[in-house]
């Protein structure tokens, strides 16, 4: 269950609008709802007779919905969801956000499979909007899933990485502290003369697996297609999530590019993994020669920062929230001895006298889960400062050993040629009502 009111929530993201002020950008977005149904889990027993269902034909949301972020009406036989919404700068895009949640139960891990879909009576959405169907947790970890109807332009299109025009795309997001990554995004082009009925967009789960498998409907649910394959979800200790129904408008963000990336040679990057899970323990450390001309750009005490760690196929992103950090000279450094915020225990990013530059983290899997494990051939590092450059490092070079079961450890390797993997990013899907952005 959620562990944090929601009005206090939505009161925090009040509170922050108005010391920021509201930014300079005004999208519009409308879509209607006209049926949601489900059918399974916390709703009752899957299988045979629809266990709840909302028509929006009773002129009120009450006491099966509330608004979560926006703006929402039920007239008619429809919920309308519309600007103006919560405005956030997710990535290179701004977003404007209204959705409304179900208030009658939520999905919990272990309670049964379910199947829930959304009918939208008002068609495709206008230019740079999009409407969705999603389920979200802020518990421990924010993470959400499901499924959105989009109509990009090129701009937005080029910077959400999705299709130009009509598209569907399914999404798994998660999120610590500040900072957000997309763990899987699939979408598919359509035409508008595909769509020859209300467009029903449906998630169904298999509660023994955790998979939940996205589809959709262009014939008022007639047919449907599944193009996607299923992502996993409940991941990372979240057992529960509420029901999101909402709308979006999306703006090109027109803020300056980000200062380039850095490249620095490893020092060290050592995983072990001696005796189970809490037993891990990762030591990343990559510095610069002296006058390499490479800098360091942003402030990690004003969003935080990340590193994104892979070991061959597994990959990994560390959150390190802004209210850890501190300056001191000429380096920043962050404290989580009890892992309050996760598994990283301390991290330095520290300019040299002679124009060096050194980051270094230690991350500790007694505090937070560390799911990158030895042996391994390559691995690559990707720090990151939000609003600041990636600093990055490569293993490949180094010299490696020990690597086997317990330890994988490489010292001393050149600088690589670009930053790999991508650093950990806003996905631009959702908010929540605390003004976490994902």
């Amino acid at each position: 269950m959620r562990t944090a009111p929601r009005d206090l929530g939505i009161l925090l993201a009040a509170a922050l609008l108005c010391v920021l002020g509201l930014p300079a950008w005004a999208a519009v977005y409308s879509s209607s709802c006209d049926r949601f149904e489900i059918d399974g889990n916390g709703f009752g027993s899957p299988g045979g007779a629809l266990d709840f269902v909302d028509d929006f034909d009773d002129g009120t949301l009450a006491p099966n919905w509330t608004i979560l972020l926006g703006t929402a009406q039920e007239s008619g036989t429809n919920v309308t969801i519309h600007n103006p919404g919560f405005q956030t700068p997710l990535g290179n895009t701004n977003f404007e956000i209204s959705t409304i949640e179900n208030a009658a139960h939520e999905i919990e891990n272990g309670e049964g499979d379910f199947t829930a879909s959304a009918t939208w009576s008002s068609g495709l959405p206008g230019t740079d909007a999009e409407f969705h169907l999603q389920l979200y947790s802020i518990s421990p970890v924010i993470e959400a899933a499901g499924l959105s109807v989009n109509n990009f332009s090129a701009q937005v299109a080029s910077q959400q990485g999705a299709p130009v025009g009509y598209s569907i795309t399914q999404s798994l997001t998660h999120g610590f502290g500040g900072s957000f990554m997309t763990l899987q995004s699939n979408s598919v082009a359509i035409t508008p003369s595909s769509v020859t009925g209300p467009i029903v967009i449906r998630m169904a789960l298999d509660d023994a697996t955790d998979m939940l498998t996205c589809s959709f409907s262009l014939d008022g649910g007639t047919t449907f297609q599944s193009p996607f394959p299923p992502m996993h979800v409940f991941n990372d200790g979240v057992s529960d999530y509420d029901i999101l129904v909402g709308t979006a408008g999306l703006t090109p963000n027109s803020s300056p590019p980000p200062p380039p990336d850095q490249m620095l040679p490893l020092k060290l990057l050592s995983v072990k993994n001696p005796s189970g899970p809490t037993s891990r323990r990762i030591s990343y450390k990559a510095k610069s020669f002296p006058h390499s001309g490479t800098s360091f750009t942003g402030d990690p005490r004003v969003a935080g920062a990340t590193l994104n760690l892979q070991l061959d196929s597994q990959t990994q992103c560390f959150h390190m929230p802004a209210s850890g950090w501190k300056v001191s000279g000429g380096s920043f450094r962050y404290a989580d001895s009890f892992g309050a915020n996760g598994p990283v225990t301390t991290a330095q990013i520290k300019h040299g006298r002679t124009g060096g530059l050194q980051t270094r983290v230690l991350i500790n899997g007694a505090h937070g889960p560390v799911n990158i494990v030895p042996p391994g051939s390559v691995g690559y590092g990707n720090f990151h400062v939000a609003a600041g450059a990636s600093v990055c490092a490569t293993t490949s070079g180094a010299n490696i050993q020990p690597n086997n079961s317990s330890v994988f450890k490489a010292k001393n390797a050149p600088a690589p040629a670009a930053c790999y993997p991508a650093a950990c990013s806003p996905s631009g899907a959702f908010v929540d009502g605390s003004a976490n952005a994902f």
